[in-house]
């Protein structure tokens, strides 16, 4: 294994703890006729990756068929100890704040510069960020890295020339954010069609690999029939929370899910996390079981604790 060694000074924890840089909160939205704001939900902001996801109210937003806008101002309260001897590029150079976005799954990535500033600029430094992606980049995560580099290098005094001083050169990572995205389709493949003869809603699981299988309409996904008597009950353009009907459905699809991969070979697995592809069904089911602390012990712990979830989050 091998590490890379600066041979300049860089930004670590306890110089970033001196910037005073202040995360800002994220805003999610996507448009339509308008623009629809989503809500943001943090669920690890301890540790060193910030851990959030988002949730739309209507219940339309999707990675494959809507963009996404995330947005988020953040500051850098004391920006003064970046410069100079004891900082990391001299007194007169400018440094900017750009964000590393990735989306693994789906092979994407890409950068954009957020600011500039100098030794001389007002403070705080205030850090726009404002990214919109277009349906069809995005797939199970977007990950977020804020980066300070050199924007314009400086002239080196001689107290200054063991500082980095090379355009474009990286000197450290302020900030990283892990953004679960969790549309229609990543988080429950729904369908709808319209089959006179069947009943209001199934659940189809066509999976042959749990640990391999990507969790998407192709192996696993719930049926919502338009041509039922009882199709506008289910969500009609409201809220989901607005609709108990589709709470209910939600929540027998996922407890019938899990109970199908409980009887496969492979739960074990899944339980413990080993060995599974990323996006896979068996992925999926270890995120929602270890993320919302559904108890799988019985089936009746299982159906209280999805339902639990559902109506107390939804």
């Amino acid at each position: 294994m091998s590490q890379a060694i600066a041979l300049y000074p860089t930004i670590d924890e306890q110089l970033t703890t001196k910037l005073g840089f202040e995360p800002g909160p994220f805003k999610f939205s996507y448009t339509t006729d308008v623009v629809q704001d989503m809500e943001t939900q943090y669920l690890d902001v301890n540790s060193s990756v910030s851990l959030i996801k988002f949730e739309d109210p209507g219940y339309q937003w999707d990675p494959d068929n809507k963009n996404l806008i995330v947005r988020r101002t953040s500051y850098i309260s004391n920006p003064a100890f970046l410069f100079g001897q004891y900082g990391v590029v001299p007194k007169d150079a400018e440094l900017a704040v750009g964000v590393l976005w990735s989306s693994k799954s789906v092979n994407m990535r890409g950068a954009q510069k957020l600011t500039t500033f100098n030794a001389a600029s007002a403070s705080p430094v205030q850090i726009d960020l404002d990214l919109d992606f277009s349906p069809g980049n995005l797939k199970h995560e977007l990950y977020l890295e804020m980066i300070v580099y050199i924007s314009k290098p400086g002239n080196a005094g001689d107290n200054e020339t063991h500082l980095g001083n090379q355009p474009g050169l990286i000197l450290g990572t302020i900030d990283t954010t892990r953004i679960v995205l969790e549309g229609n389709g990543s988080v429950f493949p729904i369908v709808e069609v319209a089959e006179e003869t069947m009943p209001l809603w199934w659940v189809v699981c066509a999976w042959t690999d749990i640990l391999e299988d990507g969790f998407d309409e192709e192996n696993v996904k719930i049926c919502i029939n338009t041509a039922h008597k009882n199709f506008d009950q289910v969500y009609s353009g409201k809220k989901i929370q607005d609709s108990p009907l589709f709470l209910e459905i939600m929540a027998s699809s996922l407890q019938t899910i899990i109970h199908k991969a409980q009887e496969s070979g492979s739960w074990q697995n899944v339980k413990s996390g080993d060995d599974l592809v990323p996006g896979s069904i068996g992925a999926a089911i270890h995120y929602f079981i270890t993320t919302f602390g559904w108890d799988v012990s019985s089936p009746e712990s299982l159906s209280f604790s999805i339902r639990q979830y559902l109506e107390d989050h939804m």
